[in-house]
Formats: C-alpha cells, structure tokens, sequence
C-alpha cells in the first residue's frame, strides 16, 4: 500500500512514508507554526512597549522643556529690567534641566540604550 505525499513534502517515486513518520513530520509543523505565531506576539508586544515608552518619554520631556522655555523667556524680562528674582529664576530653570536629564536617563535605561549607564 502507498501512502499519499504530505503538501510540502516531496518523496521520490515509490517511497513511502511510514504512519509514525507522518506523524512526527504533522506535529514537527504544528509546532513550527506556534513557534512563528510566538515570535509574532512577542515582536508585536514589543513594538507596543517601546510606542509606550516612546509616547511617555514625550510627554514628560516635552512638558519640562516647555517649563524650560518659559522660565528662560521670564528670565530674559527680569534680566532686562533688573529684577531681583532673577537668581532664583536661574536656580528654578536649573533644576528643570537636571529633571529632564533624569527623565531622559530614565527612559534611556528603560530601553537598555548603552549610554543611560
């Protein structure tokens, strides 16, 4: 008795495959399916992380630098009049910066990017 060729699987005239063979060869392919179908969500979760991150990332650092711009730009009017504050301005956007720089090493070591170290 002949056995009928698998799809995909290419046997020379006349040779048969055994059941057990056939077996083995159908879950051999189940299983390299799951083995794709895995690897497809585990890229697709991590491209979903790393929008996440990125979107985070965005938003905290843009919020800061905006702090950053405002401040700079109070700091130019007392500047220019000569107002008292302007030293503890200058302190106020210096702590801004150092926030974003934390921000950003943050995100940076959430991303394993090699300089966040």
């Amino acid at each position: 008795m002949k056995t009928p060729s698998l799809p995909g699987w290419h046997t020379p005239a006349g040779l048969t495959l055994p059941a057990a063979d056939r077996l083995q060869l159908d879950e051999s392919r189940l299983l390299e399916q799951q083995l794709r179908d895995i690897t497809r969500k585990i890229l697709t979760s991590t491209e979903l992380e790393q929008l996440q991150l990125s979107l985070q990332l965005h938003d905290e650092i843009i919020q800061t630098l905006l702090g950053i711009q405002v401040r700079l730009l109070a700091l130019e009017q007392e500047a220019a009049s000569g107002h008292a504050g302007f030293n503890q301005g200058l302190i106020t956007t210096q702590r801004l910066v150092k926030k974003s720089i934390r921000s950003i090493n943050r995100f940076a070591r959430k991303l394993n990017l090699p300089y966040a170290n």
